[in-house]
Protein backbone atom coordinates (compact mmCIF):
# COMPACT_ATOMS: atom_id res chain seq x y z
CA UNK A 1 0.00 0.00 0.00
CA UNK A 2 1.21 3.57 -1.14
CA UNK A 3 -0.65 5.66 1.57
CA UNK A 4 -3.21 5.11 4.04
CA UNK A 5 -3.66 9.15 5.59
CA UNK A 6 -4.77 11.62 3.33
CA UNK A 7 -5.82 15.55 5.29
CA UNK A 8 -7.64 18.10 3.44
CA UNK A 9 -7.54 21.94 4.26
CA UNK A 10 -9.53 24.22 2.51
CA UNK A 11 -8.59 27.46 3.04
CA UNK A 12 -11.06 30.46 2.36
CA UNK A 13 -14.28 28.56 1.58
CA UNK A 14 -16.29 30.72 0.25
CA UNK A 15 -19.22 29.97 2.03
CA UNK A 16 -21.53 32.40 0.43
CA UNK A 17 -22.18 30.89 -2.80
CA UNK A 18 -23.07 28.13 -0.87
CA UNK A 19 -25.60 29.66 0.89
CA UNK A 20 -27.28 31.42 -1.56
CA UNK A 21 -26.65 34.66 -0.56
CA UNK A 22 -23.91 35.99 -3.51
CA UNK A 23 -22.46 34.33 -6.36
CA UNK A 24 -18.50 33.29 -6.00
CA UNK A 25 -15.65 33.01 -8.83
CA UNK A 26 -14.09 30.58 -6.93
CA UNK A 27 -15.35 28.96 -3.99
CA UNK A 28 -12.56 27.34 -2.80
CA UNK A 29 -9.73 29.77 -3.51
CA UNK A 30 -7.05 27.38 -2.43
CA UNK A 31 -6.89 23.80 -1.04
CA UNK A 32 -3.81 21.95 0.67
CA UNK A 33 -3.56 18.16 0.79
CA UNK A 34 -1.02 16.95 2.67
CA UNK A 35 -0.37 12.62 1.75
CA UNK A 36 1.29 10.82 4.29
CA UNK A 37 2.86 7.18 2.94
CA UNK A 38 3.42 4.29 5.52
CA UNK A 39 3.95 2.04 2.88
CA UNK A 40 7.04 0.44 1.59
CA UNK A 41 7.72 3.44 -0.78
CA UNK A 42 10.81 5.71 -1.02
CA UNK A 43 10.52 9.14 -0.78
CA UNK A 44 11.84 9.36 -4.37
CA UNK A 45 8.93 6.84 -4.99
CA UNK A 46 6.27 9.16 -3.60
CA UNK A 47 7.96 12.04 -5.26
CA UNK A 48 7.50 10.12 -9.03
CA UNK A 49 4.06 9.33 -8.04
CA UNK A 50 3.05 12.91 -6.96
CA UNK A 51 4.62 14.10 -10.31
CA UNK A 52 2.18 11.61 -12.61
CA UNK A 53 -0.71 12.48 -10.28
CA UNK A 54 -0.61 16.07 -10.99
CA UNK A 55 -0.70 15.54 -14.51
CA UNK A 56 -3.51 13.10 -14.39
CA UNK A 57 -5.60 14.13 -11.67
CA UNK A 58 -9.29 14.62 -12.70
CA UNK A 59 -10.18 16.42 -9.69
CA UNK A 60 -6.76 18.70 -9.77
CA UNK A 61 -7.41 19.45 -12.67
CA UNK A 62 -11.14 20.64 -12.05
CA UNK A 63 -10.49 22.63 -9.32
CA UNK A 64 -7.24 24.63 -11.10
CA UNK A 65 -9.46 25.18 -14.18
CA UNK A 66 -11.72 26.94 -11.51
CA UNK A 67 -9.45 28.93 -10.59
CA UNK A 68 -8.48 26.90 -7.20
CA UNK A 69 -4.69 26.73 -5.81
CA UNK A 70 -3.77 23.78 -5.11
CA UNK A 71 -0.53 22.55 -2.80
CA UNK A 72 -0.30 18.93 -2.19
CA UNK A 73 2.54 17.47 0.06
CA UNK A 74 4.11 14.02 0.26
CA UNK A 75 6.04 12.75 3.02
CA UNK A 76 6.57 9.12 4.59
CA UNK A 77 5.25 8.68 7.81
Amino acid sequence: MLCSAISLLMRGFKGRGVLLTKEVAVPFPSITLDVTSDGSASQDELDKVAEETSKFCAISKLFEAAGTKITVNWAKA
